[in-house]
Parts: structure tokens; C-alpha cells; sequence
């Protein structure tokens, strides 16, 4: 099965359904089920920005179990990749709060210029258990038992 590797916190959001989209440099033309693999690589900055966006807001829960390193942690679909002057964020005007912390989730931790793809993801499941397993560079291949 084709899986993904990305670093934490961006795993972790993306396992448990409040980032569905990855920016990065280069396209895909891939579509199709997809693991999300958490790389043993810790984007701290990144770390820091979840650590303050917690603080700031209160009701915004997170299971911290989803931040180990270096296992897959869920199941999804790779939708779309597309230039991000084609994305927008109908709901970021919404008052509901739930959708604004996604749209508000999807701009603090993505990289938004017209250099960068935007990797669309849906019907994402946590896995039962996590499994450890090295990743890969890119769209790769798992092969071992889920």
C-alpha cells in the first residue's frame, strides 16, 4: 500500500482529521488509499506552534498519543494534488468554531505561496495501533501487515 511520511506535529494533525492538507514543493499525480507515516524527524518549530495554538485555544483537543515518531498512525485517501492559487477556505468566514480551528489548523501549519502544492486528503482513520516501520522520501510503498 502507498504510504507518506511527514514529520510531527504534522502527522498527528493529519491522523486525527484537523489537517487535510500537506504542502510541498513538488506535485503528485498519485490519487488513491494512502498511509500517513510520523517521521522520526520533529519539525520543532512546528512543535511550538501547535504547543501555543493549544494555549490559545482552550477547546481544541488533541490526543498527544499521535506524536510518536517513526510509525504509521492512519489511513486515508490522497484526493487531489493541486497549484494553491486553485485552494481556498469557503468556511474561513464561518462563526462556527470547529470549522474555523481547521481553517485556522490549515494556515498555521502549512506553507501558503504559489511555489508549494497543496495535497488534498480525506476519509482519514486513526490505525488501531501504530506501527513501527522507517518511511521513505515521497509517495512510497509498505508492504508489511496492517
Amino acid at each position: 500500500m502507498k504510504a507518506i511520511t511527514l514529520r510531527q506535529p504534522y502527522a498527528g494533525l493529519m491522523a486525527l482529521g484537523y489537517k487535510t492538507i500537506d504542502t510541498r514543493r513538488v506535485p503528485t499525480t498519485y490519487t488513491g488509499d494512502i498511509l500517513i507515516h510520523a517521521s522520526k524527524v520533529t519539525d520543532e518549530d512546528a512543535m511550538d506552534k501547535l504547543e501555543t495554538f493549544r494555549e490559545q485555544n482552550p477547546s481544541f483537543s488533541f490526543d498527544k498519543t499521535v506524536l510518536q515518531s517513526g510509525v504509521l498512525l492512519a489511513k486515508g485517501r490522497l484526493k487531489v494534488c493541486t497549484r494553491q492559487q486553485l485552494i481556498n477556505f469557503p468556511h474561513s468566514e464561518s462563526t462556527d468554531p470547529y470549522i474555523k480551528t481547521l481553517v485556522d489548523i490549515e494556515l498555521i501549519f502549512g506553507t501558503w505561496d504559489n511555489a508549494h502544492y497543496a495535497w488534498c486528503f480525506v476519509d482519514m482513520v486513526r490505525l488501531p495501533h501504530v506501527i513501527p516501520t522507517l518511511g521513505g522520501v515521497g509517495i512510497w510503498d509498505y508492504t508489511g501487515v496492517l
